[in-house]
């Protein structure tokens, strides 16, 4: 299981800020238990200790069947990440996209 995000934000004609978008990689024997997106004004705390950032943007709707997700944000940079539960075992984990975005 993993997160991927797009590289690029969409940055709308008529708008003050942009979206992240990222997609969720369901695998065999995992639940999604939650997902989302860190933003931080901080590019070296998002890019080596993910985990430390408490600004997180936990997603309450669901992505759609693609399993497709997105935020608006100005100013920030993002990761998207994705927290699994095995169904065997019930171990939790938390991966992150390999991507940041910077959204202006």
């Amino acid at each position: 299981p993993s997160a991927s995000v797009v590289s690029a934000p969409f940055i709308p004609d008529t708008a003050d800020s942009s979206y992240t978008f990222a997609t969720i990689n369901y695998g065999y024997g995992y639940e999604v238990t939650g997902y989302g997106i860190l933003y931080s004004e901080d590019s070296d705390a998002i890019t080596n200790a993910p985990e430390t950032c408490e600004t997180i943007l936990e997603h309450v709707t669901p992505a759609n069947g693609k399993g497709q997700f997105g935020i608006q944000l100005t100013g920030y940079y993002t990761r998207a990440y994705v927290t699994y539960k095995n169904t065997a075992t019930q171990e939790t984990f938390t991966v992150y996209s390999d991507v940041i975005v910077e959204v202006k």
